[in-house]
């Protein structure tokens, strides 16, 4: 893995599916801490993937998945608030969760990224996991987020 050749974007796009990657192994039980998840996952790009894989940026990968379990309460009722009725958080399908989890995690801690870069990765992060509508539902949920704690100025994706 050559993270010179990379972009900051791409690593930074590389990273957020490993997020979603990672904290999905967290709420499945394959591992008991983020630091696990991150270890596991990297050694898997390592030993399991032949081609040449963008290296996720570090920090951020290890930002958002430790930071992820110490707000989980306040992240879920965000989420909550901005689904709606609909459906409950808890009864959506695990690798959505993890998306909506992640997105809204970063939106509310980096600041110094635009929130319209935040959730386009995070729809095409959900792109790569699903076909139908969980994208744009990705979409709807991450921008009502953004405009709920005052990101709407850089929301528009």
């Amino acid at each position: 893995m050559s993270s010179q050749k990379s972009s900051a974007k791409a690593r930074r796009s590389a990273a957020r599916l490993a997020i979603v990657q990672a904290l999905y192994q967290l709420e499945q039980g394959d591992v008991s801490t983020p630091r696990q998840a991150i270890f596991d996952l990297m050694q898997m790009r390592q030993d399991d993937i032949e081609e040449e894989l963008i290296a996720p940026d570090a920090a951020l990968l290890e930002g958002v998945v430790s930071g992820i379990p110490r707000r989980i309460g306040d992240i879920d009722t965000l989420l909550q608030g901005a689904i709606g009725g609909s459906r409950p958080l808890d009864r959506s399908e695990s690798v959505l969760r993890a998306i909506l989890r992640a997105g809204a995690y970063e939106l509310i801690t980096n600041a110094e990224t635009a929130a319209g870069i935040i959730i386009n990765d995070y729809i095409n992060v959900a792109h790569s996991f699903f076909s139908g509508t969980e994208p744009a539902k990705v979409n709807a949920v991450l921008d009502k987020i953004a405009k709920n704690i005052g990101r709407q100025d850089d929301s528009q994706s």
